[in-house]
């Protein structure tokens, strides 16, 4: 049996993150034969081979008592810098409980449980259904944006800035209504507006100091190669860089442009979760 759930990318805003996309990197579990204690074989140096792998003790948690398995675990979401690895392996896990546990937990149950570990619905909606994912806090309203296609690649250091985004959002004049119209853009693929309004807001206010010499480095070598522009995933210290299908030499020269740090080309995930 297969678990895969994508990753996702949220925005830091006025929003308070609720601004949520399904990419198609993410994780995947196999669950192979029954054994006496959990063993989870993957190459990712950062995670637990154990009971102590999140996903486990999710599933653990969940349904207490499972029968041990051994599980292999693949990826392609680099690990902690803020494409929603711990959301989707808090979705996985759930997955994992009611399946071997047999709990036939309906998609409201998974995001209810899931709730318990991880804080943002949107995000949760996107892991687990896909696409693009708004949530607006004041009236617990829920809703799937369209995204048309563009080019989606994530940069991610060599060397992670400690602190490569404030510790609390600092609002500058932007507000509810230009997320809308920045997911409106995004629907659309409207080529003037995003290559006018990309990032949404200025990189200084995304990120410290001490990474925005990086994060603007990064944002011009976008825009010179044919993108609109990046902004912060999560919590850092992964960019999102955009660009629009026809810029069709925009990864390689991406590639050329930047001699530092990692790229990951992915795109909008309109899938979620699945079990096969």
């Amino acid at each position: 049996m297969r678990i895969h759930v994508p990753g996702v990318i949220t925005s830091r805003s006025p929003l308070g993150q609720n601004l949520a996309t399904a990419i198609t990197a993410g994780l995947t579990i196999d669950i192979q034969e029954e054994a006496l204690d959990w063993q989870i074989d993957h190459n990712e140096a950062a995670l637990a081979h154990d009971e102590s792998n999140m996903i486990v003790s999710v599933a653990d948690s969940v349904a207490p008592g499972l029968l041990p398995h051994r599980l292999v675990l693949t990826t392609d979401l680099p690990v902690g810098v803020g494409l929603g690895g711990s959301n989707a392996a808090t979705i996985a896990g759930i997955l994992l409980a009611d399946q071997l546990a047999d709990l036939h937990l309906s998609q409201a149950a998974i995001i209810e449980t899931a709730l318990g570990y991880e804080p943002f619905p949107a995000a949760l909606h996107a892991a687990l259904h896909g696409g693009m994912q708004t949530y607006d806090p004041r009236t617990e309203r829920l809703e799937r944006q369209a995204v048309q296609a563009l080019q989606w690649v994530i940069y991610t250091p060599d060397r992670f800035v400690e602190a490569s985004v404030p510790s609390h959002y600092t609002g500058q004049n932007i507000n509810a209504a230009d997320y809308a119209r920045f997911t409106k853009a995004l629907a659309k693929a409207d080529d003037n507006y995003l290559r006018s309004h990309l990032p949404l807001e200025p990189l200084q206010t995304q990120v410290t100091p001490e990474y925005f010499p990086q994060a603007e480095m990064v944002n011009r070598a976008v825009m010179q190669c044919g993108g609109y522009g990046c902004f912060v995933a999560g919590n850092g210290p992964a960019l999102v860089c955009l660009a629009p299908l026809k810029a069709t030499r925009f990864v390689d020269l991406l590639h050329h442009s930047l001699t530092a740090g990692q790229l990951l080309v992915t795109d909008v995930d309109t899938t979620g979760a699945t079990i096969s």
